[in-house]
């Protein structure tokens, strides 16, 4: 019986050495009840606008058809080509500016075969194809954060 009362008696001192007294804590200095306090601050752009570099917009067409016209477009600006051979490649910038930017490739061929893949970073974004034997408009387009 001796042991038990021991036991419990140093379990006790144990215990009253951590200090809990019951109350909650006061917070340390910085500190709030809610986490870290800090000075409210203007915010500033996310991190992967200040300073990034401009997206690659990548077009690329290939096949044997004859391209009477190709239609890049960024934003509702256009720029318009052709006619032009098969392979063809061109690139559209897209600003870093956090913003989204839409796209698109118009592709107006003759007879033949003709496929348009767009790459975003290298990335595959569209692809599409067609063959025929007269006109035909291949289109891809997409929405892109900058």
């Amino acid at each position: 019986m001796r042991r038990l009362g021991c036991g419990a008696t140093l379990v006790a001192v144990l215990l009253a050495g951590c200090g809990d007294t019951g109350e909650p804590a006061a917070p340390r200095p910085g500190t709030s009840a809610f986490g870290t306090s800090a000075p409210s601050a203007v915010p500033s752009p996310p991190p992967s606008v200040a300073g990034a570099a401009p997206r690659i917009l990548m077009f690329t067409v290939e096949g044997d058809a004859e391209i009477i016209s190709i239609v890049r477009e960024l934003d509702g600006e256009r720029t318009t080509e052709g006619p032009v051979s098969p392979p063809w490649r061109g690139t559209v910038e897209v600003p870093a500016d956090g913003r989204p930017h839409r796209w698109s490739l118009t592709l107006t061929h003759g007879s033949g075969r003709a496929e348009l893949v767009a790459t975003l970073d290298g990335a595959v974004a569209g692809q599409t194809r067609g063959a025929g034997t007269g006109e035909g408009t291949l289109r891809v387009s997409g929405s892109v954060d900058g």
